[in-house]
């Protein structure tokens, strides 16, 4: 709900000429604010990830999508309105120092909430915590990928093993530091649950470069956008 933003940002002091960023606001109040903003003169900038928005992208002055395969998605129209912006490492000076080779323990970092980890398959001895948007207790809200519904846990040459659950934070980047290795499985089969969703094999490298700025190892399935950062058998 945005009742009341526009007239709080005037007050504020915006005034014609200035720019808002507007991000991943997908709805008919995010269309009447950016109306009412231009209105006023005041140019409107809209980020989006993981979605295709014509609309939006139609309607605002500028749109930024984090991967060219993104950006291919959208009318040829609009393409002079669409700039691709790589996500940024927003903590650089934090970095791994040691690694233990005794017990390995990975980590999946996801904007999902994993109760089965699909595409994976680990070494029984290998600890797994994954980080996403899980709730506090851990236990609710588990999204079963479509073939997995009575699975949980991560396939392993013993069967399904129970992997570790943690909250996303802001304190992540130190949390995966304190990994030996980051794993990034892919399905480029999943179905989407919406159908603006953007496809599986558009997505940016977020969560790649998030783990290999701490200087993880990588093992990554065949998201386009990773083939521009892996060398095979180099850097992961």
């Amino acid at each position: 709900e945005l009742n009341g933003v526009v007239k709080r940002a005037l007050d504020y002091g915006f005034k014609k000429g200035d720019i808002v960023y507007i991000q991943s606001m997908r709805s008919q109040s995010a269309i009447d604010v950016v109306n009412e903003f231009k209105r006023n003169g005041i140019r409107i900038v809209f980020g989006v990830c993981n979605f295709i928005d014509e609309h939006m992208a139609a309607l605002c002055d500028a749109t930024i999508v984090p991967s060219q395969r993104l950006k291919d998605c959208y009318p040829s129209s609009l393409y002079d309105k669409i700039h691709v912006v790589h996500d940024g490492i927003e903590f650089p000076h934090i970095h791994k120092t040691d690694y233990n080779t005794d017990q390995i323990n990975a980590v999946f970092l996801t904007g999902k909430r994993y109760g089965f980890v699909p595409g994976l398959f680990i070494p029984s001895d290998v600890n797994l915590t994954v980080i996403g948007p899980y709730g506090p207790d851990n236990a609710q809200g588990f999204r079963i990928p479509r073939g997995h519904d009575s699975e949980f846990g991560v396939n392993t040459p013993n069967g399904p093993k129970q992997f570790k659950k943690e909250v996303w934070s802001l304190d992540a980047y130190h949390r995966i530091s304190e990994f030996d290795i980051g794993v990034l499985p892919i399905d480029l089969n999943e179905p989407m649950p919406r159908p603006d969703q953007a496809p599986t094999n558009t997505r940016s490298s977020n969560k790649l470069t998030q783990m290999m700025s701490v200087g993880l190892p990588i093992i990554a399935g065949p998201l386009p956008a990773y083939f521009d950062i892996i060398k095979q058998g180099v850097n992961g």
